[in-house]
Formats: C-alpha cells, sequence, structure tokens
C-alpha cells in the first residue's frame, strides 16, 4: 500500500476551487486534497489557513477591502 493519488484533472479542480475561495473573504479550506497527502502536507495547509485567519483578524479593514 502506497500513498494515495490524486485522479486525472485534481489540479484543475483545486485551481477552480481557489478561484471561487478568492471570491468569498472569511472562508479558508485546508487539508490534503490541496497540496499533498501526507501529513506534513495536511500539517502545512491547516497552519497556512490558520496564519491567514489570523492575518485577516489582526487586520479586518483589509480583508473588508478584498
Amino acid at each position: 500500500r502506497g500513498m494515495p493519488q490524486y485522479t486525472l484533472g485534481h489540479l484543475d479542480r483545486v485551481a477552480a476551487i481557489r478561484e471561487r475561495l478568492a471570491l468569498h473573504p472569511g472562508l479558508h479550506l485546508a487539508g490534503n486534497y490541496f497540496d499533498g497527502v501526507g501529513l506534513p502536507d495536511c500539517i502545512h495547509s491547516g497552519r497556512s489557513a490558520a496564519e491567514t485567519i489570523l492575518a485577516a483578524l489582526a487586520n479586518p479593514a483589509q480583508t473588508a477591502a478584498a
């Protein structure tokens, strides 16, 4: 048994999700479906989302302008 593999077209789906997320400030997603299925990838995804959320909370005016 190896690591799970993304299906054909996964990168296109992720790109479409990210485009739509840009239209919804305050909505953040994290997980293995974005940038890697390994545990370190999942940790990085969660940390990145948390850092983005913390930055938005620290400067709400900038988030509202986005």
